[in-house]
């Protein structure tokens, strides 16, 4: 039954448009949540809240996790849970009353004018210097640099369509600097 939940869960997810990472990671996540419980000899169906605060204070145990993963497997754990209790497989949700551990908040600390100029000055190529540039003026993801394509270029506009997490898209400005730079690096590649 659980092997039909799963995938069940799966579409789920899928049906909420999360990214193929996402979706992987999560799904991992349960994995090991559910092998945790199954060593356990604990069905998952009738796990108690007790028996998954159980499963999380091994997981801890055995794995030396960080705070922010931790939460992220609470999550998906909640999620699973909230999503069986929706489709009528369980009558309680168990993780009701758990809670997320606290999140030290970790303050972002801009880097100067200064050490931009040294890691435009590190990189080699032209490539490479609008790969920093575009992240120090635009301030986009990794991923979504990844994910560019030519035609999200506009370059009348000096604009650039960003495919963002959970398939948001949104403009973001560049300056005549990048304008330049991506012209030069388009008709090079």
């Amino acid at each position: 039954m659980l092997t039909k939940t799963s995938v069940r869960y799966y579409e789920y997810l899928m049906s909420k448009r999360f990214s193929d990472i996402t979706i992987r990671h999560y799904m991992g996540d349960l994995k090991n949540f559910l092998k945790h419980l199954q060593n356990l000899c604990i069905n998952p169906i009738y796990a108690t809240e007790s028996d998954i605060r159980q499963v999380i204070y091994h997981y801890i145990m055995d794995h030396k996790l960080q705070t922010k993963t931790l939460v992220c497997i609470i999550a998906v754990v909640k999620q699973f849970y909230r999503f069986l209790y929706k489709n009528k497989l369980i009558d309680v949700d168990p993780t009701i009353g758990i809670e997320y551990p606290r999140l030290k908040s970790s303050k972002i600390i801009p880097l100067t004018q200064k050490q931009i100029g040294q890691v435009v000055g590190a990189t080699t190529n032209d490539r490479d210097r609008l790969i920093v540039e575009l992240f120090h003026y635009t301030g986009i993801r990794m991923a979504e640099l990844l994910n560019i394509k030519v035609s999200d270029i506009d370059f009348d506009k000096k604009l650039i369509l960003i495919n963002g997490k959970g398939n948001k898209q949104r403009y973001v400005p560049f300056n005549e600097k990048i304008h330049r730079m991506l012209k030069e690096c388009v008709s090079r590649y």
